[in-house]
């Protein structure tokens, strides 16, 4: 009992460094209201024409903020029985599908390579499908797809330094992209254009730097502001998150972060709301590589036990993203032997591994929020930082496993 009351002191009275991101509480709000709004096929939209880009574009902005719930899940398995009947939407759920790890990858490749010929003016990039010639967007958004999925699937073979060229010269000097073959930008298709190319992998993609990029994100500046829609303003900011430029990015961001009414923007349009989820989860950095890399978990009992408090499927791939969403674990008597993969949980607070086979703390000595482990019941001995003050002979004192970390046993 005395034990129990000084996890409890420790608890009350240790608090430990935690950075909150900058957007949580409008993610979570935009969250549970996408959920309240998909429909009972796992699609999101109420129009025909709207439901496939709304439910690509929540899917993306779920996966951009971690999020892996059953309605993400109901949404990737209505798009895998819907198939894109046009390049914009083909090239958007290659994102979609990458990052959920499905493959797509011939089919994307076969509709690309169908719609381009370099010998025919108009072909070196993509339209909106075969039938209609290049336009900056559906190019830029290929593009996109392409660094993820790659090329070459199925033997097909596509240009990517032509479509690639094509898009970057369709930059229109002292502005930024029109949506075709107009004579004038357009701010919307700037946007999706210059944060595809910045961000392409293709030739190390457009430099920030460089005239087109100075020029795109200047036209943004002047042509976006705070009357225009939702849609528009994340998609800004995306472009200028994409450039490295937060401070212009913030403006937007700052304005959507009061706009937002019960959950969702725009009078409660998916499509917007969807977008600016995505613009809220770049900026606070969940959106990246690094935490979209999978997490090695050695022990089955212990990857189960992390899946069931992060409310995913007990099978499904751990990343690091989601790691960072742990702040308490309970797994006692699952005969746990080895911590690998906790070393990545860097917002753990508290963790009950009571009654289990673990002889190592090293995974968890290095967490920086960690303030309890309960650990009695194992044969541990310590990580790499063991206590070097040991008090034996004082029952009442628990061990110290690193000094910081207090460990708790019988």
């Amino acid at each position: 009992m005395h034990l129990l009351l000084r996890a409890l002191l420790i608890l009350s009275f240790v608090v430990p460094f935690k950075c909150f991101a900058a957007y949580e509480t409008q993610l979570q709000q935009a969250r549970q209201w996408l959920v309240t709004q998909q429909n009972a096929n796992g699609s999101w939209g109420s129009l025909p024409t709207e439901k496939y880009i709304s439910t690509l574009e929540v899917i993306k902005a779920f996966r951009a903020a971690n999020i892996k719930n059953d309605a993400y899940y109901r949404g990737i398995t209505w798009l895998q029985n819907h198939a894109p009947n046009n390049i914009d939407y083909s090239a958007r759920r290659a994102v979609a599908f990458k990052r959920y790890g499905a493959y797509v990858g011939e089919s994307f490749m076969a509709g690309l390579a169908a719609a381009q010929n370099t010998n025919v003016p108009g072909r070196s990039g993509w339209g909106i499908s075969q039938h209609y010639i290049e336009s900056p967007i559906d190019t830029a958004l290929a593009l996109e797809g392409l660094d993820l999925v790659g090329v070459g699937h199925g033997g097909y073979t596509v240009d990517t330094a032509a479509a690639y060229n094509y898009a970057k010269n369709a930059h229109q000097s002292g502005a930024g992209w029109s949506l075709s073959a107009q004579s004038s930008s357009d701010p919307f298709s700037t946007a999706i254009v210059l944060k595809s190319l910045v961000s392409s992998k293709q030739y190390a993609g457009l430099p920030a730097s460089s005239q087109e990029a100075v020029e795109g994100m200047s036209y943004l500046q002047s042509n976006v502001n705070s009357g225009a829609s939702p849609a528009m303003q994340a998609m800004a900011a995306l472009a200028a998150l994409s450039v490295q430029n937060a401070a212009v990015a913030n403006t937007w961001l700052a304005n959507l972060s009061t706009t937002q009414v019960n959950g969702s923007w725009s009078n409660g349009r998916v499509y917007d709301t969807a977008l600016v989820m995505q613009a809220f989860a770049n900026a606070d950095g969940l959106n990246t590589i690094s935490n979209q890399l999978y997490v090695n978990f050695n022990d089955a009992n212990l990857r189960k036990a992390v899946n069931q408090a992060l409310g995913q499927g007990p099978l499904e791939q751990i990343e690091r993203g989601d790691l960072l969403k742990l702040t308490s674990l309970t797994a006692t008597n699952l005969l746990i032997s080895d911590l690998t993969g906790l070393n990545e949980a860097t917002n753990l607070v508290f963790v009950d591994l009571r009654n289990n086979n673990i002889t190592n703390t090293a995974a968890i000595d290095v967490l920086p929020n960690l303030t309890t482990a309960l650990l009695d019941g194992n044969p541990v001995t310590g990580g790499n930082n063991p206590d070097p003050n040991p008090n034996p002979g004082n029952q009442n004192t628990p061990s110290m496993v690193p000094i910081w970390m207090q460990i708790l046993f019988d």
